[in-house]
Formats: structure tokens, sequence, C-alpha cells
């Protein structure tokens, strides 16, 4: 009685198979993944479409404190008559740098205000003013919440009001921690 295949065969036949299986489960996962993952799923705040950058906006700086460049910005839109939501998510947009942790001081924080006379800062006593700008322009479909701008001054993400907070923290340290810009 001899065996079926010998040590040979049997070796050489692990050996292919090895060798086959990276490029086999390459492709089964090109056939059923080929889309990519869904980023929508990803990120808390939505993705700003069409692309834009800061210069769509047309800003023009107000008086008082400037924003740094090169660094992540977080820019609020802050209406002429500011209610107490308008109020905390300042304070929310306020805090979000030292919230992060270490990469904090990789962003920065600023209101794009309605009208500069009616649009005093909201901080407490004890907080510096942040840098306030007027919109001359607006982006489509956005009119409130909070932008995400990346050192490049490309506009990312949009947060409406009720996600300036946790989702907003948890993007942002999400961005800080795998991105190498700003």
């Amino acid at each position: 009685h001899q065996p079926y295949m010998n040590r040979g065969q049997k070796t050489l036949l692990v050996l292919i198979g090895l060798t086959a299986a990276p490029f086999i489960l390459a492709q089964l996962a090109f056939m059923y993944y080929r889309d990519g993952p869904d980023m929508s799923s990803m990120n808390k705040g939505t993705f700003v479409k069409p692309e834009a950058t800061i210069e769509a906006l047309r800003l023009e700086a107000l008086p008082g404190p400037t924003l740094p460049e090169r660094k992540w910005r977080l820019m609020l839109y802050r209406p002429a008559n500011c209610d107490q939501v308008c109020r905390q998510n300042e304070q929310r947009a306020r805090a979000m740098p030292t919230l992060v942790g270490r990469e904090g001081s990789r962003g920065a924080v600023a209101l794009i205000v309605e009208d500069e006379r009616t649009a005093a800062p909201t901080g407490k006593e004890d907080e510096p003013p942040l840098p306030r700008f007027r919109a001359g322009a607006a982006l489509p479909g956005i009119r409130d919440g909070l932008l995400l701008i990346d050192p490049h001054g490309n506009v990312v993400l949009w947060y409406d009001a009720e996600r300036i907070g946790a989702p907003l923290l948890s993007d942002l340290r999400f961005l800080l921690k795998n991105s190498s810009i700003g």
C-alpha cells in the first residue's frame, strides 16, 4: 500500500497555497469592498460639499486678537442675537483645544460674526477674547454651526449646533492624532 502523496509533494502544495493565498484574499477583498469603507460613519461632522477653502468665505478680520496661520481652525458662526445655546456653543468651541489634550496647541478657535457692534465677546472676564471675522460670502447650505478648517485652508467638516461638543471633540482628537499637518 503506497501513500497518496509523498512528503515532497505535500511540501510543494503547502508552498503553492501559501504563495497564492494573499492574491486570492486580495481579489476577494477587492470584489466585496470595492467602494471602500463608508467614511460618513467615521466622522461626526458633515463633509463640506462642494469642496471649499477659507478664501471662499471672504473673511474680514475685525479688531482684536488674530487667528494663527497653519493650525487647524474651528470657526464658529455667531449670530448678532446670541441666545443661551449660542453662548454654550461658544464656550464648548473655546474649550476644544484644551479638551483635545497635548495636540490641542495645533488648533485655534475664532468667531464668524454677523454684526461687529452687537457681537461682543461672550467669554468670561478671565478668558481672552477670540479672534472675530465678518464673512463676505457664505458656503452653500451653511449659515450657522461650526466649520473645521485644516492648516492648508480647506474647509473640511461642518457641525450644526447640536453636534458642537462631544461629536466635534471626537473628530478633532482623531484628526489631530492621525494628521501630520498643523
